[in-house]
């Protein structure tokens, strides 16, 4: 569904002369992007808004996304399936946000719990996907992009745990750095340590 509608965009751009016959295609999967990370951004923002964590919500996308944008990483094989494993992501981190946050150490917790995963990020990144291959100099500018951000997340984190009425988002922050953690370590394995 996405991708016919995709598609047909593309060719009412091409039909109006606004695009080249030869750029449809890389229109249509622009489009189908756009169309899917829409869906997975609304769906993620009803499922925080239903579970009484829309800020929370926003805090997570918004860490994940950036963070994720940059660093790459493993990717679904069709757009059903992404959205099934995001939300069932981002329902796992609040099912375990909701509990981590009653532990007693909870800071000490998040903040090595955070660091390993700043410190699998920053190894790692970037892994670019097949449908986005990236050059030598993109390869360098993306990493130092992804190894910023990480660091950026890694110091709010750090900052911000010193406030228990803080620590539920800083849980969101530190959780979107697994994730993104989690899916590179899946595209390395899939990738055959490449």
């Amino acid at each position: 569904m996405i991708k016919s509608c995709s598609e047909k965009m593309a060719y009412i751009l091409t039909n109006n002369n606004l695009i080249e016959d030869s750029e449809c295609s890389v229109y249509a999967y622009g489009f189908e992007v756009m169309i899917a990370s829409f869906i997975n951004f609304l769906l993620t923002l009803i499922v925080g808004f239903i579970f009484n964590k829309f800020i929370h919500t926003i805090v997570f996308l918004a860490s994940y996304c950036l963070l994720r944008q940059f660093a790459g990483g493993y990717h679904a094989s069709n757009h059903r399936n992404c959205t099934l494993i995001f939300l069932c992501m981002f329902l796992t981190t609040i099912l375990l946000s909701n509990m981590m946050i009653h532990i007693e150490y909870v800071q000490a917790i998040v903040l090595m719990f955070s660091i390993c995963n700043y410190i699998g990020i920053f190894i790692l990144s970037p892994i670019e996907h097949r449908n986005n291959p990236l050059n030598s100099k993109e390869k360098k500018i993306y990493g130092k992009i992804s190894k910023l951000i990480v660091t950026i997340l890694l110091v709010i984190i750090i900052i911000i745990a010193k406030f228990n009425n803080m620590m539920d988002y800083v849980l969101y922050i530190s959780f979107a750095m697994f994730w993104s953690n989690i899916m590179l370590i899946l595209a390395k394995f899939k990738n055959g340590g490449n």
